[in-house]
């Protein structure tokens, strides 16, 4: 999917504002389209890669991160997580067995106890049945059966595996259709090494500014800065068309991103909407300028 954006459509706007300023059509077409990218922080002209002050863009950083890991963690459950949870949930021996079923390896066990079916010996009384027309007696024995549990968590019940490290397309098939967030807070599956999943955090987290770094190639082309995360993300794919000359003058703006989706939509729509918003502002700002500079 490729997102590209053609200032042109501001096309109503650009030539009464540049009348109203006294600058070229060439000269707005790249300020708009500048502003278009990265936004102005007035209102809502939050721009393509939302305006924030200097001083706030770790934050930005931070809260990408902080979202990734979340969404993580709503798809797997460390093994420490899931004994503290069977500890509190008051069911006796559900800890131990689990950690018996994962040191045996019997994953389907695990999968059931977590999933709130868990096996216990069950004693039965002694009682005597007729055979061959006579009384026998049978002794009291112990049986295993199935019972279901309450594990006093909302989150445990739909564990669809258990496996060593975390399976990226358990987390994928979690994720809103062609977007990244994760859908519900059920976890799917048991990751028995916590160190590879607080590695597979990592190795998302990476990815944050991706996204945003598709604008990139156009920040550059243009003369914007970007947050210093954006700018040092690890790929830029994008493209910034610039036809400056002419009675005609257009900027292209291109996001190619492979983790693009369309999710960036609405943003996009914000963005051109904040846009136009200030840009009708500024024409009216200049033409009462102008007008109260005659009355003078």
């Amino acid at each position: 999917m490729e997102i590209t954006v053609d200032v042109q459509q501001f096309a109503d706007l650009i030539p009464r504002l540049a009348n109203a300023t006294g600058k070229s059509l060439a000269d707005i077409v790249k300020q708009q389209a500048k502003l278009l990218v990265r936004g102005s922080g007035e209102g809502r002209d939050e721009g393509l890669v939302p305006y924030t002050p200097p001083f706030e863009e770790k934050g930005g950083q931070k809260l990408g991160k902080a979202l990734v890991e979340r969404d993580i963690r709503r798809v797997f459950l460390t093994a420490s997580t899931a004994k503290q949870i069977l500890k509190r949930s008051g069911v006796r021996g559900a800890s131990v067995a689990l950690t018996r079923y994962l040191k045996a390896n019997q994953i389907q066990k695990a999968i059931s106890l977590l999933n709130g079916t868990m096996d216990k010996r069950v004693r039965a009384k002694g009682y005597t049945r007729q055979q061959g027309g006579k009384s026998v007696r049978v002794k009291a024995y112990s049986q295993t059966r199935s019972i279901s549990v309450d594990l006093r968590n909302p989150r445990l019940g739909k564990i669809s595996g258990v496996a060593n490290r975390p399976n990226p397309a358990v987390h994928k098939g979690r994720q809103r259709g062609d977007r990244t967030s994760v859908i519900g807070k059920q976890w799917s599956q048991l990751v028995t090494d916590n160190g590879s999943l607080a590695a597979y955090i990592k190795q998302k987290q990476r990815n944050v500014g991706i996204l945003k770094a598709g604008w990139r190639p156009a920040a550059n082309a243009l003369g914007v800065t970007l947050p210093t995360y954006v700018k040092n993300a690890p790929r830029a794919d994008g493209n910034c068309v610039l036809q400056l000359d002419g009675d005609n003058p257009s900027v292209t703006l291109i996001n190619s991103a492979k983790t693009i989706n369309r999710g960036i939509s609405s943003l996009m729509e914000r963005a051109l909407r904040g846009r136009r918003i200030r840009m009708q502002a500024d024409i009216e700002r200049k033409l009462a300028a102008l007008a109260e500079k005659g009355r003078k």
